[in-house]
């Protein structure tokens, strides 16, 4: 497929002729002597040579600048090159050593006998597959540099190398530094490969890290559309356009490009450093989602299940607790099996009640296969019956029968769990069996009073889980070394302490209890982990120690989607706003139809002011969960600071339509009027405001963003304390906040930042 033909600016580096004087074949620098000249650029020539010592190819670079006397210009060259010599690295080109010729400075490099990527191109679109597999090399290459402190600061397919085995070798790092090449100017002079250059580059600030990965994003989009991702004709138009322009959108430059690339570009494109991939090893982490799983032969895809809700075929039909238990505590275990990828409780149980086709069900959740079951409980005995399904063509893999006591149900589990890991998986590897049915419990009773617990805490109503305390006590008392329950224990009482539905010292303090004891008696339990993670985040803002439990809940399970959930987080509260975005993705991919994480990720994105990318997540979670109204708020304020303020207005209005009284959106709606000028409409949102919190509890936090928008900072500052004092559940955003920005100047903001350890 040919795409438009590759256009070049002005003063780029194509195409130049021989400088007067260059080396002719024969000539003998050194040990070296010239075979013949390979190119030239605006730094100097390269000549391909042979080394007569080691009787090999090699290349030389001979600067077009003369070092002459300048002292610090030589110290300089010595310095960074001792620097790019030590690069090792199988995607980059290596540098042997340095020379003078005749006062020039040249390079001695490895010679790849291959064209560079833009004569490979030749202005052509790739194949997406090719592409990504030259990110990811690419990445690895940057990442090996930045890691020894070196930046490339000219990254463009004519300082990339492809080989016979179509390895990409990143060549002249740090060269535009070595040569000591002058700023780009106002008239764009020294404009030598425009279109590549990052915003802070073309302002003439010191180029990073961040600086090669948006060059990199250019030369990705570039492979992939045949063109620059900013329209320009001019450097003049490109200064501009790499300032003040989005890039042209990709999906409008070629159709079969994966949904998940272009917002990865966007991201390497940000204008603003900060919010471009900080890593290339994060820019990589995200090609490789896209890229998906190694091709492999068919039906040997990586085998995935989801576990459905069991049906409860008991005569009393009062089995539902026990039902969902039965497939959670099978998805649990099963998710402890390495290869196998499982679906987490809510995406599983989202279509618990619909009879919705299996197939259409497997597709939605991504998934190879399906579990499902049914439970008769009657008296001590239980039967429960379990099929494995292909999703594919919903033929049945597997089907069994259990006629037990009660007592046995741990055992059931067992051979239910084993049974459908080697079905999957086929023969199980060394110890895995072991971890596949670990005990959860002393005693059926204990267990029993677990599940009932979970099943109405998963309600979220204040009912559900005050009942779920009274359970989680039960089952403890059966067997006070049950580790699950103190965990569950502690997530009842920080979640009934946020939303004040207890006294929040006593729920806290039940909290800390409850997570402690959870870790004494196992710490090998990674809910114990996560629900110590959420106690130290939530109730202690405390966020090193809330990172270690999470850290360590992962390692014990990567395929907990609440503990990647909890961890995006504390990313997000850091404005690790990549690892909190890769950290969602994480936890996306085993809740793939889980409106809540996707409403979060929205929530990360607005956080993130990536508002455009914002907006397109709110819309694809209303398209999942149409009633989701909360997710209204971050849409409409989106709108409204991307400049949208009419639509922001439409939405946030909506959003009150579908929720009213909410005290968020109400204070977000009053926030986009006094951004919008209509102070009256304010006030009247601010009244609401108040009147809402004379009856019931409203967060001081909301208070604090209309005021801020209206210029009522110390009103503002006020009700800030008042959130910090009251340990305000929205205060974790303070230190990013685009509703606070106004406040961050003053002293008084950043004691707050420093009270919540945030600065």
């Amino acid at each position: 497929m040919r795409g438009p033909q590759k256009k070049k600016l002005p003063g780029s580096d194509a195409g130049r002729a021989a400088p007067a004087g260059s080396l002719q074949p024969g000539t003998e620098v050194g040990p070296y002597r010239i075979v013949r000249r390979l190119g030239a650029g605006g730094m100097g020539e390269v000549f391909l040579a042979r080394d007569s010592r080691l009787d090999r190819d090699i290349a030389l670079k001979f600067f077009a600048c003369s070092l002459g006397d300048d002292e610090a210009g030589r110290a300089r060259f010595a310095r960074e090159t001792r620097a790019v010599a030590r690069l090792d690295h199988p995607n980059i080109v290596t540098l042997h050593e340095t020379g003078d010729y005749q006062g020039r400075p040249y390079l001695v490099m490895q010679y790849v006998d291959g064209p560079s990527l833009g004569e490979f191109a030749r202005g052509e679109t790739l194949p997406v597959e090719t592409v990504l597999d030259l990110g990811l090399q690419l990445c690895a290459g940057l990442q090996a540099a930045h890691e020894q402190g070196i930046v490339h600061r000219d990254v463009k397919p004519a300082n990339i190398l492809l080989d016979a085995q179509r390895r990409a070798r990143l060549v002249d790092f740090g060269i535009a530094r070595v040569a000591g090449a002058p700023a780009l100017t106002a008239t764009g002079a020294t404009f030598g490969t425009a279109g590549y250059l990052p915003p802070e580059a073309v302002r003439g600030e010191e180029a990073d890290a961040r600086g090669d990965l948006f060059s990199l994003g250019v030369v990705l989009y570039e492979l992939l559309t045949g063109h620059l991702p900013f329209a320009a004709t001019s450097v003049a138009a490109y200064v501009y356009a790499v300032v003040h322009e989005p890039p042209l959108p990709l999906a409008r430059q070629r159709g079969d490009v994966p949904p998940g690339l272009e917002p990865v570009l966007e991201r390497a494109l940000a204008k603003d450093r900060t919010l471009r991939y900080q890593t290339a090893a994060e820019f990589a982490a995200d090609l490789k989602r896209v890229a998906g799983p190694p091709s492999a032969p068919a039906g040997a895809a990586r085998p995935s299940v989801a576990v459905l809700p069991f049906d409860d075929m008991s005569p009393q039909r009062d089995q539902e607790y026990f039902c969902d238990g039965i497939a959670e505590e099978l998805m649990n275990a099963l998710a402890r099996l390495e290869g196998l990828r499982v679906i987490a409780r809510i995406s599983a149980f989202a279509f618990k009640g619909t009879r919705a086709d299996v197939r259409e069900i497997g597709r939605k959740l991504g998934v190879t296969a399906l579990l499902a079951g049914s439970v008769r409980k009657a008296g001590s005995r239980v039967r429960i019956a379990v099929q494995l399904v292909d999703a594919a063509d919903a033929s049945h893999l597997w089907t069994e029968t259990y006629d037990r006591e009660l007592e046995d149900i741990f055992a059931i589990q067992d051979e239910v769990c084993l049974s459908v890991a080697g079905r999957l998986k086929g023969t199980l590897l060394a110890g895995e069996q072991a971890s596949v049915v670990r005990r959860r419990a002393a005693d059926a009773g204990a267990y029993t009073l677990y599940l009932r617990a979970r099943f109405l805490f998963n309600q979220r109503s204040e009912d559900g889980m005050r009942k779920s305390l009274e359970y989680y006590t039960q089952a403890i008392a059966a067997d006070p070394r049950f580790a699950l329950a103190y965990a569950g224990l502690a997530e009842a009482y920080e979640m009934l302490g946020s939303r004040r539905f207890l006294s929040l010292d006593d729920a806290h303090a039940a909290a800390r209890e409850a997570a402690s004891k959870a870790l004494e008696l196992d710490d090998s339990l990674a809910e114990a982990h996560t629900a110590a993670g959420l106690v130290r985040m939530s109730c202690d803002w405390d966020w090193a120690g809330a990172e270690r439990e999470l850290q360590r809940a992962l390692a014990i399970n990567p395929a907990c989607a609440e503990a990647h959930h909890m961890m995006a987080h504390l990313h997000e509260t850091l404005g690790r706003f990549d690892a909190a975005l890769a950290a969602m993705d994480k936890a996306l991919g085993l809740e793939p139809v889980a409106p809540g994480l996707h409403s979060c990720l929205a929530h990360i994105l607005y956080f993130a002011r990536r508002f455009d990318a914002a907006v397109r997540q709110c819309q694809a979670t209303l398209e999942i969960a149409p009633s989701f109204a909360g997710i209204y708020g971050w849409l409409g304020m989106a709108d409204v600071l991307r400049g949208r303020t009419g639509e922001g207005l439409a939405a946030l209005g909506e959003g009150l339509r579908q929720r009213p009284g909410d005290p968020r959106l109400t204070a977000l709606l009053a926030t986009a009027h006094a951004l919008a000028g209509d102070h009256a409409a304010a006030r009247r949102g601010l009244a609401e405001l108040e009147g809402l919190a004379r009856q019931r509890y409203v967060d001081p936090h909301l208070q604090a963003w209309p005021r801020v928008a209206l210029g009522d900072f110390e009103d503002a500052f006020a009700w800030l304390r008042r959130a910090h004092e009251g340990h305000s559940e929205w205060l974790y955003l303070l230190r990013v906040d685009p509703l606070l920005d106004k406040l961050r100047p003053d002293p008084r903001f950043v004691s707050l930042l420093e009270a919540m350890r945030l600065a």
